[in-house]
C-alpha cells in the first residue's frame, strides 16, 4: 500500500527514483533558465541605452561639475537670454551623480547605470500581482522589448523604477513609513515625484468611491485595494514635507507644479507629441489594449478593483496624450499579463486526464512536471543566444562620447561647426537652434547661448512672456528678424537639415495618406532663415551639411536694448 502510494505511475521502485531525481533537477534548472532571461533583457536594455543620446546631457555635466567646484548654480550662467533670473533645477542631485560617475568611469557606465535601472523596473512590474516565475521574466521581456524606443541614457529614466515600488507598497498595503525616504531620493534626482503623488491619489479615489456609493454595487465590482485611506493621506503629507529637504526649498514643488501651467513645449519636443503623431509606436498600444481585455474579464469576475481601472485608464490615456510615457504603459500592462498567465497556467495544470488504468485520474501537473523545466530552460538558452548574437555586437562602449563624432553626428549634432564655434570671441552671444543648447554648453563654454532645454516649460523673460513661445516666434512668424536684432545677439546659429524625423514605416503608411506623410517629411526652412537670407544686416559666416551661422553686420547699438 505505501510502495503503490509512493510510486504512483505503478510502475516499480526504479521508476519512481527517476522521478524524485528529475523534480529534485526542476528546481535548479528554473533558477537557470531566470538567470539567462535576466541577463538577455539586461544586455537588450543596457545595449539600446548606450545608443542613445540626451540632448541636454551636456547641461546636467556642466551643472555637475559646478556644483561639485563649489558653483551651485540657483541663477543662470549658462546663457544670455535667461542671465541672472532664477533658476530651479529639479534635476540637482542626479547631474551630481551624473558628473561624479562620467568624470571618473565615462559614459559607457551612464549607459550601464540607467539601462540597469530601466531593466530592474521592468523586472518587478510583473511581481505586483504575480510570482517571481519565467511567464512572468518572459513578459518583463516583451514589455521593454515594447517600450525600448523611450529608452535614452537620461535621469529621467529612474522615474519608472521609482514608480513600482511605490505601486508595490500600495498594493501590498504596507511599507508607507517608507515613502518619505522614497519620495525624497526621487526628489533628489529627477521631477518625475509628481507621478508618485499621482499614483497614490488614484489609489485613494479607487477606495473612496466605493464607500460613497455602495447603492451601486455592480459600478465598484471587484476588490483587493480597500483600508488605509488615513495612513496614505498620513504618510503623503510627510513624504511632501520631505522633498522641502533641498537646495531649492519650496521653490521645487513649485518648479514641478508650473510644468502642468504651459504646453507650447509639448508640441516641439517629439517625445512629448501625442502616440497617435507620427511617427506611431504600435506595439504599446497593441499590448494596452490586449491588457484592457484582461483587466475588463478581472473587473467581470472580481478580481480587479475600480482603483486597478482606474489606474490602467489613467496611464494610458498620459501614454497616448504623450509618447514618453508609453515606457509606464508597458509597466502597468506587464502585472496584468503576468497575472492571467499565472491564472492561467494553474487551469491548465489542474486539468484531469483519465487513466488508462481505471484507477485515479492523473493530473496535467503530473504528466508534464518533468518536461516544463527543461522546456523553460533551454528556451531562455535560446533567447539569451539571440539576444547575445544580435545586441552584443550593437553594445556601444564608448567612454568619451564627445569625441565620437560619427555618433553624434548620426543622433543630429553639429559636430563640425563645433570647432568655429570655439573660435568666436569669449563671450559672445549666439542665438542658437534650441535643441542644441545643452550640446553647446558642454562644447563651448566661452561663449553663450541663448536658450536651451532647461526652460522648456518654466522660464520667461523679464516681460513676463514664456521664453519658448518667444523663441519659436523669433524662429517661424513674419518680421521677426528685426525683433531679434534688437536683442544682443552677435551671432544665429540654425540647422541646416530641421526635419528630425525617421522615414515612414509600415506602419506609418498604413496610418496616414501619402499627401499627409509628403508634408509630414518637408524640408522646409524656418522664416527666421529665409529673412537673413534677405537681410544685409547679417552675413552668413559658415556653413555646412547641418548648420548655417550668421554674424551681425550692423552697429549693436543702433536701436538695440537688452533682453
Amino acid at each position: 500500500m505505501l510502495l503503490h502510494a509512493d510510486n504512483t505511475l505503478g510502475v516499480g521502485q526504479p521508476e519512481g527514483n527517476n522521478r524524485v531525481r528529475r523534480t529534485s533537477q526542476n528546481p535548479r534548472m528554473r533558477a537557470v533558465a531566470k538567470i539567462f532571461l535576466l541577463l538577455a533583457g539586461w544586455l537588450i536594455v543596457v545595449s539600446i541605452v548606450s545608443n542613445s543620446f540626451d540632448n541636454d546631457l551636456g547641461w546636467h555635466l556642466r551643472f555637475g561639475q559646478d556644483a561639485l567646484s563649489g558653483d551651485f548654480q540657483y541663477t543662470d550662467s549658462y546663457t544670455w537670454g535667461f542671465a541672472g533670473r532664477e533658476w530651479v533645477n529639479h534635476e540637482w542631485g542626479a547631474d551630481i551623480l551624473f558628473w561624479i560617475i562620467y568624470s571618473r568611469v565615462g559614459y559607457f557606465a551612464l549607459a550601464l547605470l540607467i539601462g540597469t535601472v530601466i531593466w530592474a523596473a521592468f523586472v518587478l512590474a510583473p511581481l505586483i500581482f504575480a510570482r517571481f516565475s519565467l511567464g512572468a521574466l518572459a513578459i518583463s521581456l516583451l514589455m521593454a522589448l515594447a517600450a525600448g524606443f523611450t529608452f535614452v541614457t537620461r535621469v529621467s529614466m529612474a522615474a519608472p523604477l521609482f514608480f513600482v515600488l511605490l505601486w508595490f507598497s500600495l498594493e501590498r498595503k504596507k511599507y508607507f513609513f517608507l515613502w518619505p525616504i522614497l519620495f525624497w531620493a526621487w526628489s533628489f534626482l529627477h521631477g518625475s515625484w509628481i507621478l508618485g503623488f499621482i499614483l497614490i491619489n488614484i489609489y485613494l479615489v479607487g477606495e473612496i468611491i466605493p464607500s460613497t456609493i455602495r447603492a451601486c454595487p455592480e459600478l465598484v465590482s471587484g476588490g483587493g485595494t480597500k483600508g488605509g485611506v488615513g495612513k496614505k493621506l498620513c504618510w503623503q503629507i510627510i513624504s511632501a514635507a520631505a522633498i522641502l529637504l533641498n537646495p531649492y526649498g519650496i521653490k521645487l514643488w513649485r518648479e514641478v507644479l508650473s510644468y502642468f501651467i504651459y504646453s507650447d513645449y509639448k508640441r516641439l519636443i517629439i517625445e512629448w507629441l501625442p502616440s497617435y503623431s507620427y511617427p506611431i509606436r504600435w506595439w504599446p498600444i497593441i499590448i494596452a489594449g490586449a491588457a484592457g481585455v484582461l483587466l475588463y474579464l478581472g473587473w467581470k469576475n472580481k478580481k480587479a478593483s475600480l482603483t486597478h481601472v482606474l489606474l490602467f485608464l489613467a496611464i494610458f490615456l498620459a501614454a497616448m496624450q504623450y509618447k514618453r510615457n508609453n515606457i509606464l504603459l508597458t509597466l502597468v500592462c506587464a502585472p496584468i499579463f503576468a497575472i492571467a498567465l499565472e491564472e492561467t497556467k494553474k487551469k491548465l495544470l489542474s486539468i484531469a486526464i483519465p487513466n488508462p488504468k481505471g484507477e485515479e485520474s492523473l493530473r496535467l501537473t503530473s504528466k508534464f512536471k518533468g518536461f516544463l523545466a527543461p522546456l523553460g530552460m533551454t528556451t531562455a538558452i535560446v533567447l539569451f543566444a539571440v539576444s547575445a548574437v544580435y545586441y552584443l555586437p550593437r553594445l556601444r562602449a564608448q567612454n568619451d562620447v564627445w569625441q565620437d563624432k560619427n555618433f553624434l553626428t548620426r543622433h543630429g549634432f553639429p559636430v563640425k561647426a563645433v570647432d568655429f564655434v570655439k573660435k568666436l570671441p569669449a563671450g559672445a552671444k549666439i542665438f542658437n537652434e534650441f535643441g542644441w543648447g545643452g550640446f553647446f554648453i558642454w562644447q563651448t563654454p566661452q561663449v553663450k547661448m541663448y536658450f536651451d532645454g532647461r526652460g522648456a516649460a518654466t522660464w520667461r523673460d523679464a516681460n513676463g512672456e514664456f521664453m519658448l513661445k518667444k523663441y519659436l516666434r523669433y524662429l517661424g512668424e513674419k518680421k521677426q528678424l528685426p525683433e531679434l536684432s534688437k536683442t544682443p545677439a552677435e551671432y544665429i546659429l540654425l540647422e541646416k537639415n530641421r526635419l528630425a524625423l525617421p522615414p515612414p514605416g509600415w506602419s506609418d503608411k498604413l496610418f496616414f495618406k501619402k499627401e499627409n506623410l509628403a508634408k509630414i517629411m518637408e524640408r522646409k526652412p524656418p522664416l527666421l532663415e529665409t529673412d537673413l537670407t534677405k537681410s544685409s544686416d547679417w552675413k552668413l559666416i559658415y556653413s555646412d551639411e547641418m548648420t548655417n551661422i550668421w554674424k551681425r553686420t550692423a552697429d549693436m547699438n543702433s536701436g538695440s536694448s537688452p533682453e
